[in-house]
């Protein structure tokens, strides 16, 4: 049987030390309501993370262990070495006029499982899993750090003063696991409303409501005692 990726992971950074199961973090819930098209644009992507930044914004607020994530003055990404291991530290990116803070980064030994639950107003199967594939995919870019070719056509923010977003992650290798359960909801199909060109025949498809389960897990040890009161 092949070791369980934190084995592997735990070695590395600490030579001779057993390997050791990761510690639940924190665990908290997202959720959405709204489009997530099989093959949606860059806008489309923006507004579903739109919305969960406002629910991400809300951490830092609720677990001190997060705090400096809310600080105004944060230091730009592009000065991290590669060695950088300060995990109560955050770092900034400026993509596409606005300024994203990942609140899991790639140097604070964190990394995430998700269990979705996905509910559509059309009965469970019938859409391919290409379709569903492509819906977690643009889901996933939306919980995701973008780059300047996601964010292209989408505009910037008009408030130079509220720059700031919160996504969950730096990058998708610090997703180790998810699982997706498909249900069916009663609503009307015919109530669905028009949403960025997309057909008729495919709304049903894009139209969805989400239940994401964050599980944070850390390298045991790390971070020290839980700071949500």
């Amino acid at each position: 049987m092949s070791p369980a990726p934190w084995e592997n992971w735990f070695r590395s950074g600490d030579i001779g030390v057993p390997p050791q199961e990761p510690e639940l973090h924190m665990e908290f819930m997202l959720t959405f309501r709204g489009y997530v098209p099989s093959n949606g644009c860059n806008s489309d992507v923006h507004e579903i993370r739109e919305q969960l930044h406002h629910q991400l914004k809300n951490l830092p607020r609720l677990d001190t262990r997060f705090q400096k994530a809310e600080t105004k003055v944060m230091h730009d990404a592009s000065i991290r070495g590669a060695d950088y291991m300060e995990p109560h530290e955050w770092f900034k990116w400026d993509v596409g006029g606005y300024e994203y803070v990942p609140l899991v980064q790639s140097h604070q030994d964190r990394f995430c499982q998700f269990d979705i639950i996905w509910v559509r107003p059309v009965k469970t199967g019938a859409t391919s899993g290409r379709d569903l594939d492509n819906c977690y995919r643009n889901l996933s870019d939306a919980l995701t750090l973008p780059n300047e070719k996601q964010m292209g056509g989408v505009q910037a923010p008009p408030d130079p003063g509220a720059r700031r977003r919160y996504c969950l992650l730096e990058n998708d290798s610090l997703v180790t696991g998810f699982a997706v359960k498909a249900f069916r909801s009663l609503e009307d199909v015919e109530g669905i409303p028009p949403f960025s060109g997309i057909p008729q025949r495919q709304r049903p498809i894009a139209q969805v409501d989400l239940l994401v389960h964050v599980a944070v897990h850390e390298r045991t040890g790390f971070w020290g005692a839980a700071g949500v009161p």
